[in-house]
């Protein structure tokens, strides 16, 4: 009985790994403002600040550079005091993956 709980335990989780639907462009711009913002030394984004109230605006593809431009707004949160901000993130295009580039004002690039 220990040993069938064990298999099957571990085909739901090689289910769930392998079969997991990607993340949606528009899901990873969130996730990237989240995770990036307040970690990174950013004009205006003081470290450790809580990046809430997301949302993502126009984006725009530059050409056929394979580079998207991509529109964002927020609030953060620091030390008690809240501000709301509006930014800019470039993304590359690399097949079916989107990947960050650039953020405006802040001190992050990716390879080009």
């Amino acid at each position: 009985m220990r040993l069938l709980s064990t298999v099957l335990g571990t085909g739901i989780m090689v289910l769930t790994i392998c079969c997991a639907q990607k993340k949606s462009f528009h899901d990873q711009i969130v996730d990237d403002v989240v995770t990036k913002f307040g970690t990174l030394p950013c004009d205006s984004v003081p470290l450790q600040s809580k990046v809430t109230n997301v949302t993502v605006g126009e984006i725009v593809p530059i050409g056929d550079t394979g580079l998207i431009d991509v529109s964002i707004e927020f609030d953060i949160e620091n030390n008690g005091s809240k501000k709301h901000l509006r930014d800019a993130l470039l993304y590359s295009k690399a097949g079916d993956d989107h990947v960050l580039q650039k953020i405006g004002g802040c001190e992050y690039s990716a390879n080009l």
